[in-house]
């Protein structure tokens, strides 16, 4: 299965795939299965190879048998080793797997990318590691193989208690155990657990070993912290109906997530940096194009115009855009109006919740992160300008949306030449490119009266005889 994990505020994405119980070895009324298991594991790796994965777990039942036959070794080792090739491995022992056996190889595996849990640990001894993802991310990965009832509960509370009983000190005492291994979580890296267990409420899907199955091996899903960013387990042999039972789990993760973003937009605002808050340097913003992800709090909505010659939406009602003077037309809500436009400027979008919200509620209740990426590279604050917009009145004609087409793709031509310092620019009625330092050479002025109605707010065209076609 293939899952996505976020790191706790950031935007970043670990591609994970997970998959168990290979049970290879395994026959049908005597018959060999290898090569079946030899096509399917060699899917996997296709599979790992073409997401572009950045790390695989593997939750336990790599075999069927705890002795193995060779060629089952050589089949099981060798998918480890393929799919190590595409992305660091992470196996855990089940049941049906040798402890011992695996940790005797796993000197060997560890040598080609494969981390192994064959025996249960403390933390700090090997129960939780760390590995850097091909995404530049670091995921913790908290390691619990399968448990025996004997290994966990003394012989003696076996022998003194009924099987409900030490069903629930089972339960109870592993419970205690992933939340050992799970105790130093942190926002700073993907928290991941892997684990060979039963979930209490899970369907079997047959073949799974009953006498491991039934309700005094059933751990609650409680078990696991809201603030894990995954949980891959092993065991059941069937997909699981787990939207109930994880929705507040991911709820609660989700709030943190919100919770994070919108600190670290308020922060970035405070500091000068990629993030704004409050309507007015949000809607300020979103008009010069430096929106990357607009966040908004559950049920924010307050009025404000929009300009429909220009498109500027300002923040308050006013009768006049003040950019083009044209009227404008209130909007009821520019929440609404701005979600609509981010979209369409394929930008992204957060709707936050509970705390998150209440702190983007005194903050204005709208913010945003800018994309900043350019001024990172070169030191010099952008603005996006549509073309043919703001530069004249009204909305563009079929003239002004050639040349903004003809100007972007001489700019795109130049930018793969390698050109640099370039300014693309009609001169004498030809397209043409000059240096950037024009721009400084001098004033520029433009024959107001003979181009520009100042009456009406609109460009006019006349005494063109013997002109190029650009005019100027």
């Amino acid at each position: 299965m293939l899952g996505q994990s976020h790191r706790a505020g950031t935007i970043a994405v670990v591609k994970i795939l997970h998959t168990s119980d290979w049970h290879v070895g395994r026959t049908i009324r005597g018959r060999s299965r290898a090569e079946e298991h030899r096509a399917v594991l060699a899917e996997i790796a296709g599979i790992a190879g073409t997401e572009g994965t950045d790390l695989i777990l593997v939750a336990g039942d790599l075999f069927d048998v705890v002795a193995p036959s060779p060629e089952s070794e050589q089949i099981v080792f060798r998918g480890l080793l393929d799919l190590a090739d595409i992305a660091p491995v992470v196996i855990v022992a089940g049941n049906h797997d040798h402890p011992r056996r695996l940790e005797a190889v796993s000197p060997l595996l560890e040598l080609g990318r494969v981390r192994v849990g064959a025996t249960l640990k403390r933390p700090e001894e090997g129960g939780v590691i760390t590995i850097d993802t091909g995404s530049g991310e670091t995921a913790r990965i908290a390691l619990v193989p399968f448990v025996s009832q004997r290994a966990i509960v003394s012989a003696g509370d076996l022998m003194a208690l009924d099987p409900d009983q030490h069903g629930g000190r089972y339960a109870g005492r592993l419970a205690g155990v992933i939340a050992k291994l799970t105790g130093g979580v942190s926002p700073d890296q993907v928290n991941l657990v892997v684990a060979h267990l039963m979930v209490a409420g899970g369907t079997l899907g047959g073949g799974e070993r009953s006498a491991h199955t039934i309700f005094d091996y059933a751990v609650s899903a409680q078990a696991f912290d809201g603030s894990l960013s995954y949980v891959a387990l092993g065991h059941l042999h069937r997909p699981q109906e787990v939207l109930d039972r994880a929705r507040p789990v991911y709820e609660a993760f989700e709030r943190r997530q919100e919770e994070a973003l919108v600190d670290q937009i308020v922060n970035d605002s405070a500091a000068g940096g990629p993030g704004v808050v409050g309507a007015g340097d949000t809607i300020r913003a979103l008009n010069e194009g430096r929106i990357r992800t607009l966040v908004v709090g559950d049920a924010v909505a307050f009025p404000g115009a929009e300009c429909p010659s220009c498109g500027m939406l300002t923040e308050q009602p006013q009768p006049r855009c003040p950019a083009c003077e044209a009227e404008t037309d209130e909007l009821p809500d520019i929440v609404e109006r701005a979600v609509q436009r981010i979209y369409l400027n394929h930008g992204g979008v957060e709707v936050v919740f509970g705390k998150a919200a209440e702190k983007l509620a005194a903050n204005g209740g709208i913010g945003a992160q800018l994309g900043q990426e350019l001024h990172r590279i070169t030191g010099t604050g952008i603005i996006l300008q549509v073309l043919a917009y703001l530069v004249r009145s009204g909305s563009p004609d079929s003239l002004d949306l050639m040349v903004a087409t003809n100007y972007a793709s001489m700019a795109a031509d130049l930018a793969m030449e390698g050109a640099r310092g370039r300014l693309v620019a009609l001169r004498g009625g030809t397209y043409t490119n000059v240096p950037l330092t024009v721009t400084r050479e001098g004033v520029k002025r433009v024959d107001v009266e003979e181009l520009y109605d100042s009456e009406q707010y609109r460009p006019q065209i006349r005494h063109v005889g013997g002109k190029p076609m650009f005019l100027y």
